[in-house]
């Protein structure tokens, strides 16, 4: 808390207001230049439907990609709607509002509105779950774009899929055990998901599926890092007693 106000009350004495404003004004049209086109979820759903409607064996994929693509318009459309209010807002357009001073809150201090569980602004209730400054989650949301524009293209599973990327993970989880169950036929209730780690170190040396499940990568370690397959040579194995 005192940290949280010492970031609102900074640059916010004396005559610097007015700097404030054009730093958050600078701040806010580098977003609304870049802040990439909402799917056209009619285009999306031409292309997934062929896929859902016939024997297609990646047909959870494909619905796992149209909700992905649903989640990332919501979280669009709303922050084009807020940055355009905002922009009016301080041209003296439009009368400023709870959510516009929350939002220039924010920007000042590179916080992504809506962090401040009193801001009235909705970006962060529309996003995933993360701690990153304004400039970070939104290089992030740039990347998680590309990634589901180029899955929901073609509605054919990547290779080896940024699971991290996903506003839902778990619904691709899911639907790596429905294919499992539907491949194996066994009840979807008795499949589980189980992590298995390979020996690449490059999503992009992935070529072909696996016999079972699905690749994916984007995944963190805290405190330690994998060995290479020297480095693990090198290991002296444990004596047996």
């Amino acid at each position: 808390t005192i940290f949280q106000t010492i970031l609102n009350l900074g640059g916010g004495g004396g005559g610097s207001g007015g700097d404030r404003n054009s730093a958050v004004r600078k701040v806010m049209e580098g977003l609304i230049e870049t802040l990439p086109e909402s799917f056209i979820m009619v285009v999306v759903l031409e292309v997934a439907t062929p896929k859902l409607v016939m024997e297609y064996p990646h047909s959870p994929y494909v619905v796992v990609a149209v909700q992905e693509c649903g989640r990332m318009n919501a979280l669009l459309n709303e922050m084009r709607l807020t940055l355009s209010d905002l922009d009016k807002g301080l041209k003296g357009q439009l009368n400023m509002t709870d959510v516009m001073e929350d939002m220039i809150v924010a920007l000042s201090i590179n916080e992504w509105p809506g962090r401040n569980p009193f801001s009235k602004c909705t970006w962060e209730k529309n996003a995933w779950p993360s701690k990153k400054g304004l400039q970070s989650q939104y290089l992030d949301l740039l990347e998680r774009y590309r990634v589901i524009k180029a899955w929901s293209d073609t509605c054919i599973s990547p290779l080896s899929l940024w699971l991290p990327g996903l506003f839902n993970p778990t619904a691709y989880l899911t639907a790596i055990k429905q294919v499992t169950a539907r491949a194996t036929k066994r009840p979807l209730d008795n499949m589980t998901n189980e992590t298995h780690f390979s020996t690449m170190f490059d999503f992009n040396d992935v070529k072909e599926y696996p016999e079972d499940g699905m690749y994916i990568h984007g995944l963190m370690m805290e405190g330690s890092r994998w060995s290479t397959l020297e480095e693990a040579a090198e290991v002296e194995p444990p004596h047996m007693v």
